[in-house]
């Protein structure tokens, strides 16, 4: 049988880890550079986890990209007592629908071929209005669009979509 998406990449940052050990085993100082965080959806985390329980780790916190995204859109995530989600446009669309309807902001990352189902449950709620999408944020490359407007199998790895708290009148 094929091996599944998730043991290849496991046998990537495997084998990816062994090769770092070998230069760390050699006395020899080791960085990983990563875009945004490297804890919040950051590929170093899966190298940290098989490396630092035997290695002195530093690990130097970045700006994530959902507050990148929101400080280019221009739009304060949450107010006072409001509470921010953070979900996978992986999840099952019925999950998403039930963790959408049940937050006060919301930041919806991996959309990439995820974006229709999405852009729909988003619809469905009535949130599309308040729904912000942007693609790279703070990268050079960065694309803010109406959501009504993006191109649905267009949406790549590098997007989010902000839909912030309600504003408060204080």
């Amino acid at each position: 049988a094929p091996l599944s998406y998730e043991q290849v990449i496991s046998d990537f940052y495997d084998a990816a880890g062994e090769e770092l050990a070998a230069h760390l085993d050699a006395g020899r100082d080791v960085a990983v550079i990563c875009e945004g965080d490297p804890f919040f959806y950051g590929s170093y985390m899966y190298l940290h986890d098989r490396l630092a329980e035997r290695y002195e780790a530093e690990v130097v916190p970045g700006v994530c990209s959902m507050l990148g995204g929101a400080s280019v859109l221009g739009a304060p995530l949450v107010y006072r007592n409001q509470s921010l989600s953070v979900l996978s446009g992986v999840l099952p669309q019925e999950d998403l629908k039930r963790r959408l309807a049940d937050a006060d902001a919301a930041v919806i990352m991996k959309l990439g071929r995820n974006f229709p189902k999405v852009r729909q449950v988003l619809e469905e709620l009535g949130l599309a209005g308040r729904a912000l999408y942007v693609e790279r944020a703070t990268m050079a490359n960065q694309k803010i669009v109406p959501l009504d407007q993006v191109e649905p199998m267009s949406s790549p790895y590098f997007s989010l979509i902000i839909v912030p708290g309600e504003r408060w009148q204080g």
